[in-house]
């Protein structure tokens, strides 16, 4: 079975200001978005995995965004998160 589906693609810019980045995070998370992507640097994806632990984020970076948040103080369950690794 074969069923339509509609596919939206949300932009949000912070104008390289990283304290804009927990408010963008928040607003798609509000949205209830399937999916959250980052790239450009693990600030953007730290904002997206601590406005969320449920919607799945993907993320472009060269290091492990998790690390930024001591073991101590990090929820039990960190959500789902996948990382693309680019070579080449």
């Amino acid at each position: 079975m074969s069923r339509a589906k509609n596919v939206a693609i949300e932009y949000r810019w912070a104008e390289n200001q990283v304290d804009r980045l927990p408010a963008l995070a928040a607003e798609l998370v509000q949205r209830q978005v399937a999916v959250i992507a980052t790239g450009r640097g693990s600030a953007v994806t730290f904002a997206a995995r601590t406005a969320t632990l449920f919607i799945p984020i993907v993320f472009i970076v060269g290091e492990d965004p998790c690390w930024r948040t001591p073991r101590a103080s990090a929820p039990p369950n960190s959500g789902p998160m996948f990382r693309l690794m680019l070579y080449g």
